[in-house]
């Protein structure tokens, strides 16, 4: 008795990809030099530009967003607003 077998071997012609590892880079987190900086004192109720007369020595650098949500409003002489 005479057996037969066929044999069948599968190799892929195009070979599978291994992942390759993705290194991704974080995004800098805002620095203050990066957010639009106006100025405001204590005692005022205006935000102000660089440079505007009413900035004082005492006035306080933050960004425009602080300064909205702390009550302050934009300088209607140097219109600090974007």
């Amino acid at each position: 008795m005479i057996l037969f077998f066929d044999l069948v071997i599968f190799v892929p012609t195009d070979p599978v990809p291994s992942p390759s590892p993705t290194i991704s880079t974080p995004r800098p987190s805002p620095t203050i030099h990066q957010l639009p900086m106006v100025y405001v004192t204590e005692s005022g109720e205006k935000y102000h530009r660089p440079g505007c007369r009413y900035v004082t020595d005492s006035a306080e650098g933050i960004s425009i967003e602080e300064a909205e949500y702390q009550g302050y409003t934009p300088c209607t002489v140097c219109d600090p607003h974007p």
